[in-house]
């Protein structure tokens, strides 16, 4: 999912359906890997878990936590892109929202979605 992100033009990160963190423990990766002696990358990522026990994994990794439920989250901060592998029983919705989300400054979705979802003829 993070191939082809040109992450020199990245700052601020949505990771919606956080889970365990698994995607923000890459992004981590990443900013390390693009560190250099010479310049920093510390991405300005935010996070958001609608499942209790998971919300504390993330809070034990030190991951900011700024919401429980993405389709209710609404926030005037932009984000450069949304990176998020949705509840396959809703993805659509929190594609969505996603889009939504980003309308207003243009920022870039990496989104990993069931394809039925978009093949399903009564799926807007």
């Amino acid at each position: 999912m993070l191939s082809g992100i040109d992450f020199k033009m990245i700052n601020s990160i949505l990771e919606p359906s956080a889970g365990k963190g698994d995607i923000v423990d890459r992004l981590k990766k990443k900013e390390e890997f693009l560190s250099t002696s010479y310049h920093k990358y510390n991405f300005d990522i935010d996070c958001i878990e609608s499942d209790t026990n998971l919300q504390h994994i993330l809070k034990g990794k030190n991951y900011r936590l700024v919401h429980n439920d993405f389709l209710t989250y609404d926030t005037m901060k932009e984000y450069d892109i949304i990176i998020m592998n949705p509840p396959f029983s809703n993805g659509s919705k929190h594609l969505l929202k996603a889009l939504e989300t980003q309308s207003r400054n243009g920022g870039a979705i990496v989104c990993l979605l069931n394809a039925e979802t978009l093949r399903n003829q009564c799926t807007n």
